[in-house]
């Protein structure tokens, strides 16, 4: 095996290592906040820090896209932001 291909695999390794760390505290924060006094309620900075936590772990699948030399597009809402080359094959 080539020494680019076992950094190709190290590196993506380490992408989906860093994509399940935040999605697993993400759930965490919600499982644990559903606990916490008041029971049954989950506070709205627990919500907000499991969002960032899925933001961060998505940020590291569309950077290991773009170092592929793929395109990504992420879309939320009215929010939409592409990386690449979308402008060139729409028109």
């Amino acid at each position: 095996m080539s020494k680019e291909t076992k950094e190709t695999i190290r590196k993506a390794t380490l992408c989906n290592f860093g994509f399940w760390v935040f999605g697993i505290t993400a759930a965490a924060l919600g499982i644990i906040g559903f606990f916490m006094p008041p029971k049954g309620s989950i506070d709205g900075n627990v919500l907000i820090y499991g969002g960032l936590m899925f933001a961060f772990a998505t940020l590291f699948m569309v950077d290991r896209a773009v170092e592929r030399g793929l395109d990504a597009k992420v879309k939320h809402g009215q929010t939409e932001v592409a990386i690449g080359d979308f402008y060139n094959k729409n028109n």
